[in-house]
């Protein structure tokens, strides 16, 4: 992903053209740009956003990289969808709303690029970074004390 930097300077250079006519313009993508937090409030995703907006997503994409005010849209929209979807998963968990925990974490894992927390722990069932650590004090102590 391009960062904003990025993105500006490309807007500015030009982008060299790739034989497709584009059918869209600043105004366009500032009037999509205005709708899309909106769009993805409910945990949409980018496929249901580009099918309300009847474009395609090739064409969602080239705007998102063309135009900063669609990219910024789209960051809040992606950031409403992920709240929208930890809401659900914090209130399945207190039991106030009925989810399938294993389709809310493979959703997650999958949309969002959460990950499993793993922990090193060593054959005595002791934490390695700790154990790490403190073998790593006693060398430098040791190398202090020559």
């Amino acid at each position: 992903m391009t960062t904003k930097v990025q993105r500006a300077a490309k807007i500015k250079a030009g982008r060299k053209d790739s034989g497709r006519k584009k059918h869209w313009t600043l105004a366009r993508a500032t009037t999509l740009a205005a709708k899309l937090p909106d769009m993805f409030s409910e945990g949409q995703s980018i496929t249901e956003v580009c099918v309300e907006l009847k474009i395609a997503r090739q064409t969602f994409y080239e705007m998102r990289d063309d135009y900063i005010v669609f990219a910024d849209a789209v960051e809040l929209g992606l950031q409403q969808s992920e709240a929208w979807w930890t809401r659900l998963g914090r209130e399945g968990s207190s039991c106030a709303h009925p989810i399938q925990p294993q389709t809310w974490i493979f959703n997650m894992k999958n949309r969002f690029k959460w990950v499993d927390r793993s922990e090193l722990t060593g054959g005595d069932g002791k934490d390695l970074f700790m154990a790490f650590t403190q073998a790593m004090g006693k060398v430098h102590e040791d190398e202090e004390a020559r």
